[in-house]
């Protein structure tokens, strides 16, 4: 999916709240790659960055990407809502060299790891404690 104020169908000079704002209906689709071309520096005055940051990661799949290729003045921010976010952040110079207005920020949704409760743990020592004591 690419994500580009162009393709928004409020024209930057509306009043009214960005589609960006909102979030995306998408069900029951999720993405591995979303591309956002000078989104977040055009938006950023009427919407959140956070809210849309975190719009992407419910979009994504785990171990999925975004793309963003943006100015320098939001790529800091942004690459700190990402490491918020536990994804893996990677800023990088463009093409166009070290002395360019514009960076792009790799970010890779890592995989949730599932984490047993005590509980379960409790559980799962009484029946080994159980089954020590019989025999087979």
């Amino acid at each position: 999916m690419v994500l580009t104020p162009q393709s928004s169908k409020a024209s930057p000079s509306s009043s009214r709240r960005s589609p960006w704002c909102e979030p995306f209906d998408t069900y029951p689709r999720t993405y591995d790659l979303l591309h956002a071309a000078g989104l977040f520096s055009i938006e950023r005055k009427r919407c959140n960055m956070t809210t849309i940051m975190l719009e992407m990661d419910r979009i994504l799949r785990p171990g999925g990407r975004v793309y963003i290729r943006d100015t320098i003045n939001v790529m800091s921010e942004l690459q700190e809502i990402g490491k918020a976010m536990r994804s893996h952040t990677t800023l990088r110079e463009t093409a166009e060299g070290p002395h360019a207005s514009y960076r792009a920020l790799l970010c890779e949704k890592k995989f949730e790891k599932k984490v047993k409760s005590s509980v379960n743990k409790h559980h799962t020592k009484m029946k080994k404690r159980k089954s020590k004591g019989k025999r087979v």
